[in-house]
């Protein structure tokens, strides 16, 4: 699947409250660039198809657009913000909660 492509799934398939008829999978539309806040990031696979999203974790500073993803294997706490953001054209992206049993238990496979 190309970005275009995705990104079109993402538009259509957005909620206000981000979820999704798949537990665990979440879709997020952000309309405006904000200031950093903190939060905590769970375990996830996070991939953006539109905009850019900038997270503080400790002192490194990680920076992913479309084409990057993000794979949190512990609950971290980081401070973030979505950049590349306008008017017409939101950020767009979506996170898959990873349960951590379910991934031990593939890898041991």
């Amino acid at each position: 699947m190309r970005f275009d492509e995705l990104r079109a799934a993402l538009a259509r398939h957005v909620r206000p409250e981000e979820s999704t008829a798949i537990d665990g999978l979440y879709i997020a539309q952000i309309e405006r660039p904000g200031p950093p806040a903190p939060s905590m990031t769970g375990t996830v696979l996070a991939v953006l198809a539109q905009g850019a999203k900038r997270l503080a974790v400790g002192d490194r500073v990680l920076e992913y657009r479309p084409g990057d993803y993000l794979v949190a294997s512990i609950d971290l706490p980081v401070t973030g913000h979505f950049f590349d953001v306008e008017p017409g054209r939101p950020a767009l992206g979506l996170a898959l909660t990873l349960e951590p049993a379910a991934v031990a238990d593939l890898l041991l496979h």
